[in-house]
């Protein structure tokens, strides 16, 4: 088998004059921004602990750069998932044919069972959700662990909305209203999971 000639193009030296987008050196100059006419806003720096974790020189920040995918895991709020995985012998990556989804449960866990993903963030006891936590990363630095998990409770919108979903939810009688007036997906999808937590409390009970 012939392959082609390999072709060295490179590297993203340039700096595009309107955005200070990384170009190659043969691209079009109105590539990214379209001569500034799309001007999208700088990104806001994260707050610390993040900040520092991602930006700084500690070898606290040295740990979480090397293991970013462990501090990662336990903090999911959703499993992934996919119609088929196609898995080759020797590559330890994986392709996806057709559709690809994200799993996401009640907000409670179901009796006997650990909470997992989203739920841990609710265990309502912050040494087991750290706990929680660290027994998925065991090698993990637990004071890192504890540090994200605060962040993520204080800055974190989406656990705050699941907050007040689980103070909101009702005793007895539930229903699910779809109205016009609704015009966020967000609201949608959190009527749906006080649904799915209301289920679960009431196998609990």
């Amino acid at each position: 088998m012939e392959f082609a000639a390999f072709q060295y193009i490179g590297g993203m030296t340039m700096r595009y004059i309107h955005c200070a987008a990384a170009k190659f050196p043969g691209e079009t100059a109105g590539m990214c921004c379209t001569n500034d006419k799309v001007k999208l806003p700088a990104f806001e720096s994260p707050p610390d602990p993040l900040h520092s974790l991602i930006f700084g020189t500690s070898p606290t920040s040295k740990n979480f750069l090397s293991h970013i995918q462990e501090y990662n895991t336990p903090f999911q709020m959703t499993s992934f998932g996919a119609k088929k995985v196609i898995r080759d012998s020797f590559m330890p990556t994986f392709k996806i044919q057709a559709q690809i989804y994200l799993r996401a449960g009640s907000l409670l866990p179901f009796p006997d069972t650990e909470p997992q993903f989203l739920q841990i963030y609710f265990v309502g006891n912050s040494n087991d959700e750290l706990n929680r936590r660290c027994a998925i990363a065991p090698s993990a630095r637990r004071q890192i662990i504890l540090d994200l998990q605060i962040f993520f409770h204080q800055h974190n919108e989406l656990v705050q909305l699941f907050k007040i979903a689980l103070d909101l939810m009702p005793s007895d009688n539930h229903r699910i209203v779809i109205s016009k007036t609704i015009r966020h997906l967000n609201f949608l999808s959190l009527y749906l999971l006080m649904v799915a937590t209301y289920q679960a409390r009431q196998l609990v009970q």
